[in-house]
């Protein structure tokens, strides 16, 4: 798959709409399944955590990354990332932001940083 070829999926809150969007997303194009704002605080971080899990058995030749929006909870993203999912979003500023990144780092996950509101 090439660079400039992700298509973002953006209210992804359940399995069904997540098979939706990657089965509705030509195969030659990466997928990032984005979940409702705040999620994590509404939806709980196992709950994508399963999700992940279920499309990872459901979708096995379909790549994809899920980003779990945390607002603006630092706790939470750090908990997505430790808890295995791959991506935050995190609407925060320095020094917290910096800190979350930097853990995100070290465990091989990736912070979208939004603006806070």
């Amino acid at each position: 798959m090439s660079a400039g070829k992700t298509v973002i999926h953006r209210d992804i809150g359940n399995l069904g709409a997540a098979e939706a969007a990657l089965s509705g997303t030509p195969p030659d194009k990466m997928v990032e399944l984005w979940s409702p704002p705040n999620a994590a605080g509404t939806q709980g971080i196992l709950w994508f955590v399963a999700m992940q899990d279920a499309l990872r058995h459901r979708c096995r030749d379909r790549p994809f990354t899920l980003v779990v929006d945390c607002g603006g909870r630092a706790d939470l993203a750090i908990e997505a990332l430790r808890a295995g999912l791959p991506a935050v979003a995190l609407a925060a500023r320095s020094p917290v932001a910096d800190k979350v990144v930097d853990i995100a780092d070290q465990l091989g996950g990736r912070v979208v940083l939004i603006p806070a509101g």
